[in-house]
């Protein structure tokens, strides 16, 4: 009788989701989502669909940023620039490597592991 299914998940932006009207972070579902040997990078709205939820998994990244102030703005500490990045971009990786060539941080990050660069 026209009854929708309200357990169905809403975005709230690109870092939540709505599910039965209670917010919960993206990246908290994906932590309870992936087993403990997974190194989760990131949670984020996927873009294509709008209401669907990507957990991604990696054993390195490698971040280039331009320091130009409107989307990320550098401070003259890099290593604590990467750091702070370290969050949205490589979430249960260890940074391994940091430097900043002009105007541009470079970050390296890599699970326990060592690379094979």
């Amino acid at each position: 009788m026209g009854v929708e299914n309200n357990l169905i998940e809403t975005t709230k932006g690109q870092t939540h989701i709505d599910c039965t009207s209670r917010v919960v972070s993206i990246l908290e579902f994906c932590k309870k989502k992936s087993a403990k040997r997974q190194n989760l990078i990131r949670g984020r709205v996927d873009v294509l669909s709008k209401n669907n939820v990507v957990c991604e998994y990696a054993k390195s990244v490698i971040l280039k940023v331009k320091c130009d102030g409107d989307v990320f703005k550098c401070s003259k500490n890099y290593k604590s620039d990467c750091l702070r990045l370290k969050s949205a971009f490589a979430y249960s990786l260890e940074l391994s490597h940091s430097a900043k060539i002009e105007n541009v941080i470079s970050c390296i990050y890599s699970a326990d592991e060592s690379l094979d660069l």
